[in-house]
């Protein structure tokens, strides 16, 4: 048995004291609703990026992920009973919610959850191999019906799982399966009858509904009523279409199907105008009726005759290839090149989508690349559509390969790629122009909007040029991903990309000078002018005139790096997040398993300076980690104390802001004694965290206190904060 309960409050309390003031928290995409029930008045949606938590009545939706304590996001089914919610997932596990504990059960992990069914004391459980049963009283799984009848195949997957007043019934991609819930022994085959294609259904069977004591079976090629045992099932429509669930109560009878919903009166079905799409799902509430669609949640009013479509507030999908944070502190990210879904802003409450329909320039929604320069404006580097400006006054221009400025693949003269790009002290944008049918794929973007492009007259001997990075002296460095021969190209332009006279002569790094691989997937210079290089085979770095390869991480397949203000070493990979500090040169690395890290593959990495906020993309949403590597001000302020008045109890911790760079920060009690003294060298950005506790980790009487920042020259600033017990 593997049955373990987590508390939330709990979980996150031991969490933070072992990670300091590391707080994680998750933004997923919860557009894609795979099923739907009724608790109380919410509607509670399992999601491919958690759970959609959506109130009619208010038209607003909360959506709860792994930082809120559920085990995984990818979820695939959902069904309330007695005030709990069950929760379904993709890897096999299920979670219920009471007494404000998720409780986790892990029997079935390695077998994906189907469906959910609770009648009385039983939750039933469709997987890939059966059914799986589950006794809610005792909390323990009793048994797996892995051979439902002798006309189906071992260990088929259920699709749905129907419990009348007296009979269970599973749907599978060969049929149905029945049998009495007051059999004894329903681990017997024998136990099991089966309805097929000899008994009129044809199909696979995908959902069950009884409706007006008749039971509904809606397959892959139509809807079928079950007229009794002997007569067997009658088709009833929509054969064309394939129905992915039925529901129905006093007020009607619907059917959701991969091209429309349709209602069904006098014998027929008929289409629902307004409505041409795909629904996953749907239940009946009040006056609507609710459909899960890829897409969020259409309402049809069942007394108005019309729709409304609810979108869930965040990005559009969960995979996010790049990242960057601008002055203003605001997210940007890429989502894909492959599938995309455009480019996401975050401004830390609201997200906006930057796709076709807002943007019809772009070809394709493929995304690859994302900038933000040093005035907020935003650089989008698209997987066909070449480069998207959106400056911060409003101003959108595009660069592309249909007017001239970009050059699109051999095989497509007007899909054009940007794979990277990147600024150097000059306030030149660099741009990768990936395959350039021209073979010109670097490209130097002035500040007076002077275009200089590259190629093999000048020393760039490939084509397939996919990261960059610019050191202090203001080298180019370029990783190739594909097999060519070279891994690392690097230009010295002498600051006048316009004037390549003066460039030195370009070299390059490739495995027979060390590398493990050529395909560069990563480039990050750090202060000391160590330039950290990521292959698909390892981690690197080149510092002088060496190349170095002696770092062992979770994962060889290394996607992105990241250098912060402390100069501290972030990379991600495909096994998680390492992280190297750099007082002591130790590694620590995260993975979901031990942090809130949302997916162990990391894909880009971004900072933001001003809060510390670290944005971690993944192929599975973005995890945001609450980091002390801030950047400090360069001029002392006035303190920001919050919260004030500060309850430890309830807050946890009191943030001090505004620091300054090279500051001790010492609490004194009202009477003027020393309670808590923070070196320099504890100090690490513009924010540090207190307990409420003195120097021996007792915490202190309520009162207030004084927080003193020193500067190295002896300069303060100070604040008083009162804290109650």
């Amino acid at each position: 048995m593997k049955i373990r309960a987590l508390v939330v409050l709990l979980f996150w309390s031991l969490h933070q004291a072992a990670s300091g003031s590391m707080v994680w928290k998750t933004f997923t995409s919860v557009r894609d609703i795979r099923q739907m029930c009724m608790l109380d008045s919410e509607i509670w949606c399992a999601t491919s990026g958690g759970v959609l938590v959506f109130d009619p009545a208010a038209g607003s939706g909360r959506v709860l992920t792994n930082t809120e304590g559920l085990a995984g996001n990818d979820l695939t089914a959902v069904c309330s009973a007695r005030g709990e919610i069950w929760i379904g997932m993709q890897d096999g596990s299920i979670q219920a919610y009471r007494s404000g504990a998720w409780f986790v059960i892990d029997d079935f992990r390695g077998h994906p959850i189907e469906c959910l069914q609770i009648s009385g004391d039983t939750l039933f459980a469709g997987l890939d191999i059966g059914i799986g049963l589950y006794r809610i009283s005792r909390q323990e799984v009793r048994e797996t019906y892995r051979r439902l009848g002798a006309s189906l195949q071992v260990e088929i997957p259920v699709r749905d799982i129907l419990v009348t007043a007296t009979e269970i019934w599973a749907a599978t991609d060969e049929g149905l399966a029945h049998a009495q819930l007051a059999g004894k022994n329903l681990l017997d085959p024998a136990s099991w009858r089966n309805e097929t294609v000899e008994h009129g259904l044809f199909g696979g069977i995908r959902c069950l509904q009884e409706h007006r004591d008749t039971l509904y079976a809606g397959t892959d090629s139509g809807i079928f009523r079950r007229v009794d045992a002997l007569q067997g099932w009658q088709d009833t429509g929509l054969g064309e279409r394939i129905v992915n669930d039925l529901c129905g109560n006093s007020t009607g009878f619907f059917a959701i199907t991969s091209d429309g919903v349709f209602s069904f009166g006098q014998g027929t079905w008929q289409s629902v105008p307004g409505f041409d799409g795909s629904g996953s799902s749907a239940l009946l509430h009040g006056d609507g009726l609710f459909v899960g669609t890829a897409d969020g949640i259409a309402v049809f009013g069942l007394e108005s005759r019309d729709w409304t479509f609810f979108v869930p507030s965040g990005p559009a999908g969960n995979t996010f290839t790049d990242a960057a944070v601008g002055p203003d502190g605001k997210a940007w990210f890429a989502s894909s090149e492959a599938f995309g879904k455009g480019f996401y802003c975050f401004d830390g409450e609201n997200w906006t989508i930057y796709d076709r329909s807002v943007l019809p320039e772009m070809v394709s929604d493929g995304a690859k690349s994302v900038l933000v320069d040093g005035s907020n404006n935003a650089w989008l580097g698209c997987f066909g559509g070449g480069l998207v400006y959106l400056g911060q006054d409003g101003t959108v221009q595009f660069f592309n390969a249909v007017n001239g400025y970009l050059a699109g693949i051999e095989r497509y003269p007007d899909y054009a790629v940007v794979s990277d790009m990147a600024l150097d002290p000059y306030g030149t944008l660099w741009i990768l122009n990936y395959e350039s049918r021209t073979n010109l794929p670097l490209i130097a973007l002035s500040r007076d909007s002077v275009w200089t492009y590259f190629g093999q007259e000048d020393g760039i001997p490939i084509n397939s040029l996919r990261r960059i990075a610019v050191d202090a002296e203001g080298r180019k460095w370029f990783g190739s991903y594909d097999n060519n021969g070279i891994g690392v190209i690097v230009l010295d332009d002498g600051g006048t990309p316009w004037d390549k006279q003066d460039d030195a002569p370009v070299w390059t790094l490739a495995e027979s000078d060390g590398l493990k691989s050529n395909q560069v997937t990563a480039l990050a210079v750090d202060r000391d002018g160590t330039m950290w290089i990521g292959t698909r085979e390892g981690l690197h770095y080149w510092y002088g005139n060496s190349l170095e390869w002696r770092i062992y991480l979770p994962s060889d397949a290394i996607n992105d790096i990241l250098v912060d203000g402390e100069n501290n070493i972030w990379v991600g990979h495909d096994a998680g997040l390492s992280f190297r500090s750099s007082e002591d040169y130790t590694w620590t690395h995260y993975q979901a398993e031990n942090s809130g890290l949302v997916s162990n593959k990391v894909l880009s990495l971004a900072l933001d300076s001003g809060s510390g906020y670290l944005y971690i993309g993944t192929d599975a949403g973005v995890s945001r980690l609450q980091t002390p590597y801030s950047s400090p001000l360069a001029v002392p302020k006035e303190l920001r104390i919050y919260p004030n008045p500060f309850l430890p109890a309830r807050h946890g911790e009191l943030v001090v802001d505004d620091l300054s760079e090279n500051v001790t920060l010492a609490v004194f009690s009202a009477d003027g004694f020393l309670v808590r003294k923070y070196e320099n060298r504890l100090v690490h950005g513009r924010r540090l965290s207190w307990d409420g506790r003195d120097e021996d980790g007792k915490p202190v009487p309520g009162g207030v206190y004084l927080i003193v920042a020193q500067t190295e020259s002896g300069e303060t600033r100070s604040a008083k904060a009162a804290l109650v017990r």
